[in-house]
């Protein structure tokens, strides 16, 4: 499945954290769960970011769009804006946005885009019980945007570089989404659901990991040499391309 269809889901959950999230009064972090005092959000700061969340996700709809429609104008503008501060950078961007727009030929063929977007709103949905399964093994009180909201933080926040493990990476989303939207739970009990709901998905990746090595009968000294070796070379090939330049 090619990105298109695989952040259709993604943009199923966003919208549905924007639209039923309701901002009636000001979101208080307590204190002890990010620091040593409390961190609090005024109504009206939660709704102006839930606005400009709106016109970003409005504005990537209506960008996918038009990449569709007419590349060649979304990269002739590109190669304008960007080629007047970097040629370079231009170039970058041009080949990045060609490759993305690779993935767009999924709506040549309705049925396959069809099936691909309901396997990804599937898949996305899954999630969403996850987070509900979580959070009532643990006897939180949760309303039925709690996961969705959830689920955007822990995405927006996985968009950064990974840290290793994703630890803290995974954690903060967890927690933030849980005290924010269930003021009734304690920090104790939100850091608790985000330990456990990490370590439960850590499990298949390290599992299928192993799994994986052993087949290509590779072991951790081995791909560790591979992984130096092609950072080796991919550094030999930007310094030669750099000396080029």
């Amino acid at each position: 499945m090619n990105w298109c269809a695989r952040y259709a889901g993604l943009i199923a959950v966003m919208a549905v954290t924007l639209i039923g999230f309701p901002i009636t009064r000001d979101v208080t972090i307590p204190k002890g769960t990010f620091g040593p005092e409390p961190i609090v959000l005024s109504a009206a700061q939660v709704k102006h970011g839930e606005v400009l969340a709106g016109i970003g996700l409005v504005a990537l709809v209506a960008a996918l769009v038009t990449l569709y429609l007419n590349q060649r104008l979304v990269l002739r503008i590109s190669d304008a804006a960007l080629g007047a501060f970097s040629k370079k950078l231009a170039e970058k961007v041009h080949g990045m946005i060609e490759h993305f727009a690779e993935g767009l030929h999924i709506f040549r063929r309705g049925a396959d885009l069809a099936k691909s977007v309901l396997w990804s709103l599937a898949t996305w949905g899954c999630f969403v019980l996850c987070a509900c399964t979580f959070m009532q093994a643990f006897g939180i009180t949760w309303f039925w945007y709690t996961p969705f909201v959830l689920q955007t933080l822990l995405a927006v926040f996985l968009i950064a570089p990974i840290m290793p493990g994703m630890v803290g990476q995974f954690h903060i989303p967890i927690v933030l989404a849980i005290v924010a939207t269930s003021p009734q739970t304690t920090p104790s009990d939100a850091k608790a659901v985000a330990i456990v709901a990490h370590l439960l998905n850590l499990i298949p990746i390290i599992v299928s990991g192993l799994i994986c090595l052993y087949m290509e009968n590779l072991g951790l000294t081995e791909l560790g040499r591979d992984i130096r070796h092609a950072e080796d070379d991919e550094a030999a090939g930007a310094k030669t391309s750099s000396n080029g330049e």
